[in-house]
């Protein structure tokens, strides 16, 4: 049955393989405790004592804390960071004990960080910057029987704060790690597993605080309550995909499951941070244009046609309060890749980009080919990696085929930046595999009406660019939409806990019937 009034030359399709193979990942532990908790204490990031995630840890100057300015056992010292450092991300803090003193207590701006073991004269904490509004810090040392020490820094994390949790052992399920994002403000948390293997399938597998598994690798990742797509490393998960779900602050887990392969892969997380709902953003772009085709550097900035696609690709997007914001032209030297045959000259392509910070990367392609002939844009995740660049998944390839139209083009580019920021598509064709929102058209199993497929996100490209106030709340919690205004915490900021720290991917791609 027709799921359009009308037949389009271009529909949406994503390919078989996008479920096929994907779901060989071992369970994830049963709720209630993930395997390891407390044996493998050592994957947390280095621990800040007994107080740290504890609310009801006593303050620097509570009864309890240590005597100021301390007896003649000499001085605690600060060895990192210096005072007046800028402070972004996690900061490794370092003081230097004089001997006999076997434990210092930290804490920042009245914010009680634990008391901290000495090992070797020194004592060591990971201290994540982001827990504390931006603005100046006070870092403090104490310790009984010596003098204190306190250092001032400056914070300056924005809305944005990204760090490695370090690197943990793969397996059936995984060695889980034991994450507390940045207190304050958490607006979304994406968490990427970047591995060695090509084979394997990784997935970061989330428990929140109260226990939940918000996602996991055990059956469709569509009954889970934020769906997650297994892919090659680095592997994706942002939370929150849907408004069904609020974000509880404290002690997360996640671990990557795969398909059984040894080995060891680094996590890594990106926490994103308002006070307040936020209703606009800017998204940078890096604009790779293959060497000799259609459109290059030279002529980007001046071809009519061009620009007139990147105007409309940013009214699309502009639905859900996105501008495009700064657009760096750069060329890119690739006699093979004008024309895009298979998934692994994809992958070739978005591995060539390079780091340029929070931008997305746009890889112009004349046409695709072989395996790919007909498809218009091909993304690298859902949702793509934050930050990561020079990887299979870093960015969105697409064609400026000339034998489609420039506004069909602007769509299917909107279209791949949309999974690229989280989005699936609103549902299959045969209605199966809606996505987790709710304002958006769900197809019948018997077909999809008009009314149905009137979605950008729509898997079969019918001419609509309509987004729904959901996607664009989505879209907006991408770590690489700058949000706008920047974000500020409240004047008076409350007493927070102290953080610790072959199959094909997931694509969808443009085809004729």
């Amino acid at each position: 049955m027709a799921h359009r009034d009308a037949p389009l030359p271009r529909p949406l399709l994503a390919p078989a393989a996008l479920l096929a193979g994907l779901l060989s990942c071992g369970d994830p532990p049963p709720p209630g405790g993930a395997p390891g908790d407390e044996a493998d204490a050592s994957q947390d990031p280095p621990a800040s004592g007994d107080g740290a995630g504890d609310d009801d840890a006593p303050p620097a100057d509570d009864d309890t804390s240590p005597t100021a300015g301390g007896g003649d056992g000499g001085e605690v010292g600060f060895g990192a960071p210096a005072d007046g450092d800028t402070v972004t991300g996690r900061v490794d803090v370092r003081v230097a004990v004089p001997e006999g003193i076997d434990s210092v207590r930290l804490s920042v701006s009245g914010f009680d960080l634990g008391e901290v073991a000495v090992e070797a004269g020194e004592a060591y904490l990971a201290w994540d910057s982001g827990m504390v509004p931006d603005g100046e810090a006070s870092l403090k040392a104490e310790s009984p029987g010596a003098a204190p020490d306190e250092v001032a820094v400056l914070v300056e994390n924005g809305d944005l704060v990204s760090y490695d949790v370090g690197t943990v052992e793969n397996g059936p399920t995984g060695t889980p790690a034991l994450v507390a994002p940045f207190q304050g403000g958490l607006l979304s948390l994406t968490f990427s597993v970047i591995g060695s293997s090509d084979t394997a399938y990784y997935l970061p597998v989330v428990r929140d605080p109260e226990g939940v598994d918000l996602v996991t690798a055990d059956g469709n990742p569509w009954d889970d309550p934020n769906p997650a797509l297994p892919a090659h490393s680095p592997s994706t998960a942002m939370l929150p995909n849907t408004p069904r779900i609020s974000l509880a602050e404290g002690r997360w887990t996640v671990w990557p499951a795969n398909d059984g392969a040894e080995g060891e892969a680094t996590l890594r997380a990106v926490v994103k941070r308002a006070w307040e709902e936020p209703e606009a953003g800017e998204l940078d772009l890096a604009l790779y244009f293959v060497e000799g085709g259609r459109i290059g550097v030279a002529s980007a900035a001046t071809d009519s046609d061009f620009l007139g696609y990147l105007e409309a690709m940013g009214e699309i997007l502009g639905q859900a309060g996105i501008a495009l914001g700064e657009r760096t032209a750069l060329s890119m030297e690739d006699p093979e890749g004008l024309v895009v045959s298979d998934y692994g000259e994809v992958d070739r392509l978005l591995a060539r980009t390079t780091d340029r910070g929070r931008v997305l990367n746009l890889v112009f392609v004349d046409r695709f080919d072989g395996d790919l002939e007909g498809v218009a844009g091909v993304t690298g995740g859902l949702p793509g990696p934050p930050l990561l660049h020079g990887t299979r998944y870093s960015g969105v390839v697409v064609a400026l085929d000339p034998s489609w139209s420039w506004d069909d083009l602007a769509i299917a580019g909107a279209h791949e930046i949309g999974h690229f920021l989280g989005l699936f598509h609103t549902s299959d064709a045969d209605g199966e595999r809606p996505d987790p929102l709710d304002d958006t058209p769900e197809c019948g199993s018997d077909g999809c009406s008009a009314s149905e497929s009137d979605n950008l996100m729509y898997p079969t490209l019918t001419g609509s660019s309509k987004l729904s106030p959901d996607q664009a709340w989505v879209m907006l919690r991408h770590p690489l939409v700058r949000l706008v205004p920047s974000p500020a915490p409240p004047p008076a900021a409350g007493r927070n806990a102290a953080p610790t720290g072959s199959g094909r991917p997931p694509r969808c791609s443009l085809r004729p019937r």
